[in-house]
């Protein structure tokens, strides 16, 4: 069986124990550097940077405030030099963060010193916005068609780090990965900017649930003993369901559980498709239409086992991983309607993550 690490595509994991959903209009500043400003795309005329992905979520969110605050060029300690200025000062709900690790540096400079650079100063910007009451939304790690098989690395390590963070997460990479780093072949404007469709998946990969959040307290330690909430599914004796608001074209979805007994692990509906995949024991079974997609047998070890389902829209793939190897891939073209995950394991306790680029929670049932 083929085995590839899985790094890119898990989303970080937000512990979410107190929720309050309550609909009031909401003010989000999206802070970042050029991709974030709409370089370069065209909307009403040729070139006007007013249909990149945050234009794109402005025009959708049309009961709330989204104001664009976004420099191109900028890296880490540049937008920190304006953080007061140009978040803070307007007291949003929430912060949307839109760097990149190019302008850190990844690429021209020692790898070592940019990856630090770049997570110590994303970390003092999610500080910062916590200290002032706003919930920060990080844009992950995006591809850059000059990134070497080196640079990819480390655009992926940082979005595995970033998933181990409590924050809330964007999974722009899986949106426009073409597998090596790059921008999927004619989506490019040029080579460190994707073109307006290229915009346009960025922007079907933000949650817009996220900003329907009015707080939440994190707590690592009291998680194991407490039954999570869900953000933003419905928890029920049959596990979570989430129907996405909008269209949304990539995600990652990603379940812990210990393997004993029977259950089904996940059930995603797709336009005229339907996945599932269960576990009977330490055994996987993965349906696409009732047809079975495992391409080997697979043992899942005894103790608590992470599976994630990640599907690249553009590249019309969808791999599932146990543990970050590979267990199947297969090509798959079209739209996700409906998720639902963690139906009952014959009375086993299980705890259920989801992480993904379109919804962040913890379940434990």
């Amino acid at each position: 069986m083929t085995k590839k690490k899985l790094f890119t595509t898990i989303i970080g994991l937000c512990l979410l124990i107190t929720i309050n959903f309550a609909y009031a209009q909401k003010r989000i500043v999206v802070f970042g550097s050029s991709v974030a400003a709409g370089w370069v795309t065209s909307y009403q005329e040729k070139w006007d940077m007013q249909n990149g992905y945050a234009q794109r979520l402005q025009r959708m969110l049309t009961d709330d405030e989204v104001i664009i605050n976004c420099v191109p060029g900028d890296n880490t300690t540049l937008a920190l030099e304006r953080m007061q200025d140009d978040v803070i000062a307007h007291k949003p709900d929430y912060c949307l963060i839109g760097l990149s690790m190019s302008n850190e540096g990844l690429g021209r400079n020692d790898d070592d010193e940019v990856y630090e650079s770049y997570k110590n100063g994303l970390q003092k910007i999610i500080s910062q916005c916590r200290e002032n009451d706003i919930i920060p939304v990080v844009g992950l790690c995006y591809p850059n068609d000059a990134f070497s098989e080196k640079d990819y690395e480390y655009i992926k390590k940082m979005n595995h780090d970033i998933s181990g963070w409590d924050v809330l997460s964007i999974n722009f990479l899986g949106a426009l990965d073409d597998g090596k780093g790059h921008f999927v072949e004619g989506h490019t404007f040029e080579g460190d900017h994707p073109d307006n469709r290229g915009h346009e998946e960025m922007m079907l990969a933000i949650p817009t649930e996220y900003f329907t959040i009015e707080g939440f307290d994190i707590d690592l330690q009291k998680s194991s003993d407490k039954n999570g909430i869900v953000l933003p599914g419905k928890k029920n004796k049959d596990g979570l369901t989430f129907i996405p608001e909008h269209i949304i074209h990539s995600f990652t979805i990603s379940a812990s559980f210990i393997p004993k007994g029977s259950s089904i692990i996940f059930n995603i509906q797709f336009q005229e498709n339907n996945l599932s995949i269960s576990v009977s024991g330490a055994n996987v079974s993965v349906l696409l239409n009732n047809q079975n997609k495992l391409s080997a047998e697979t043992a899942l070890k005894a103790e608590k086992t992470r599976m994630t389902v990640s599907y690249n829209y553009l590249n019309k793939e969808l791999n599932i991983y146990s543990d970050g190897d590979l267990l199947t891939s297969f090509p798959l073209f079209s739209v996700p309607l409906r998720f639902s995950l963690g139906q009952p394991m014959d009375g086993v306790k299980k705890e259920m993550g989801l992480n993904s680029s379109i919804s962040c929670c913890t379940v434990q049932l």
